[in-house]
């Protein structure tokens, strides 16, 4: 009897022990989705769902570190040393991410109620106990009894009661008369036992199935609500589903199309561009796209993300990044501006050269001239009446050369009292002379610093031409630089040429250094 009780203490607290853990793998997504969105109603609703099972007693749920919930049954009073006999330890499983399973987000805690195991366990034992009685019982008497009377007969009626039997209603079997605790009735309560986990197991599965709704309402919820434009197409691109965000953007940009093909029309209406990015997109690798559209008169920028879910679909996401594009470019356009006159600055006009030196974006009808200009007499204004005079002088002068050029040319201040021109398809150095002119000219001009005050400054002028080929944008500076300084050793208000080019006539070519 001994050896009975220890095996039904030991098969039931066995029992328990899978039937806790099989709770928690129950509710395990459920409080992992509620752990992930802190969402205490629903940790709430799912210790609710454990504390129904009589062998719970705690349940606490935490979000991080962090209780989120936390409900406990009352103990009820029994046997001190009975109880002290089947206390457990909690048992605490790590809550992952539902998009992420490498990311806990929390952990769940549940306490098995010791009151419960040891009543289970002295239930089990003396349901041993009276087993074991009446299966000597049972043996002693079966010598004395017809077999057919005391066994193949019951056994017949309970297989016809089987067979008949409307299990799934939750109706069992009843015992035969006198089989209530002989294998008989063993095998009554067995399948009565089975017909228990059956119940059960169908009002687990509609917990989950109700679970699983509530899942996919929220996900819904998530889904309809985005910013982010969600999409679905299949492997021929054909639209399955978007949510409104996707169809606003889409729909605002005239690209949803009649037959649905949104990933071709965000393409251009190209299909076997298409084509191409669904075969190599993939689960590991998805494809990332910048694309850009016309909204009237201005660019809109939406960034693409299309992922793999399986061989028959695809999901993309889109983001309107035209924001950010604009903000890209202004301070693109700050770096590349100087602030106070406006023109390009040294590393914006170097950028701009360096484009216009390159054979592929040279004009076909003439050379590009480099014009350094210096200004004379700029210290003695900024000694005489202070740097914002000086700092008025140089914004006069950065408008008065944007004035002189032509819209293909490219003002820009190098620095300090130093400006630089770049005069494109250069067809006549005649052009250039004239142009050079002018410039000392306007710069020599009165300059108005405020206050009613005006001053002068001269200008001393450098010239290099590039030499029609894949020219270096440093030797021309250079070039031009040299040019301007030489200038500068003659007198004020003057230019050279950097050196004797065929591009100039005989009579030029004898004037290299000539003053304005």
């Amino acid at each position: 009897m001994w050896l009975g009780y220890r095996v039904a203490v030991e098969r039931e607290s066995a029992r328990n022990e899978i039937k806790l853990h099989e709770l928690l793998d129950t509710i395990e997504r459920t409080a992992s989705i509620a752990s992930f969105t802190n969402d205490f109603q629903l940790a709430s609703e799912v210790e609710e769902g454990l504390l129904a099972n009589r062998i719970v007693q705690k349940v606490a749920i935490y979000a991080g570190e962090e209780l989120l919930a936390e409900a406990e049954r009352s103990v009820r009073e029994l046997a001190s040393a009975l109880v002290a006999s089947h206390e457990a330890a909690p048992i605490v499983r790590p809550l992952f991410s539902p998009f992420d399973a490498k990311q806990v987000v929390g952990k769940i805690s549940l306490v098995p109620d010791p009151v419960a195991l040891a009543e289970s366990a002295s239930d089990a034992s003396y349901f041993i106990a009276v087993s074991l009685f009446v299966q000597i019982f049972v043996v002693a008497l079966a010598v004395l009894l017809v077999v057919y009377r005391q066994i193949t007969r019951p056994l017949h009626r309970l297989a016809d009661h089987l067979y008949r039997l409307p299990a799934e209603h939750g109706e069992k079997l009843t015992h035969a008369r006198g089989h209530e605790r002989d294998e008989i009735g063993d095998v009554v309560n067995y399948i009565n036992h089975l017909i228990d986990r059956l119940l059960g197991l169908l009002h687990q599965e509609r917990r989950l199935r109700e679970a699983r709704e509530i899942e996919e309402l929220k996900y819904r919820s998530i889904f309809e609500q985005a910013a982010t434009g969600i999409f679905l197409v299949d492997r021929h691109g054909g639209l399955i589903s978007c949510n409104p965000a996707c169809q606003e953007l889409l729909q605002s940009e005239s690209r949803l199309g009649h037959s649905g093909q949104v990933l071709a029309e965000l393409l251009g209406k190209d299909e076997e561009a298409m084509l191409r990015a669904l075969a190599a997109c993939t689960k590991d690798r998805p494809l990332q796209r910048e694309i850009r559209l016309r909204h009237g008169t201005e660019d809109r920028w939406l960034q693409l993300v299309l992922s793999q879910i399986d061989k028959q679909l695809y999901q993309g996401v889109i983001n309107d990044i035209t924001a950010h594009k604009r903000a890209a470019a202004l301070a693109l356009h700050a770096s590349m501006t100087d602030p106070l006159t406006g023109l390009l600055n040294r590393r914006g006009f170097e950028a701009k050269l360096e484009q216009a030196l390159s054979l592929k974006d040279r004009p076909l009808d003439g050379r590009l001239a480099l014009i350094m200009v210096d200004l004379d007499l700029f210290k003695e204004v900024n000694d005489t009446h202070g740097h914002d005079a000086g700092d008025a002088v140089l914004r006069c002068v950065g408008g008065r050369l944007s004035t002189l050029v032509r819209r293909s040319d490219l003002v820009g201040r190098m620095g300090g009292d130093e400006f630089v021109v770049l005069v494109t398809a250069v067809d006549r150095p005649e052009s250039l002379v004239s142009l050079a002119r002018k410039i000392i000219r306007a710069v020599s001009q009165h300059c108005e610093i405020g206050g009613g005050r005006s001053v002068r400054v001269g200008a001393s002028l450098g010239i290099a031409l590039s030499q029609g080929g894949p020219d270096c944008r440093t030797q021309l500076l250079r070039e031009a630089d040299e040019a301007m300084y030489r200038a500068k050793r003659m007198s004020r208000n003057t230019f050279c040429f950097s050196r004797a080019d065929p591009f100039l006539t005989s009579e030029d070519s004898a004037s290299l250094e000539l003053v304005s």
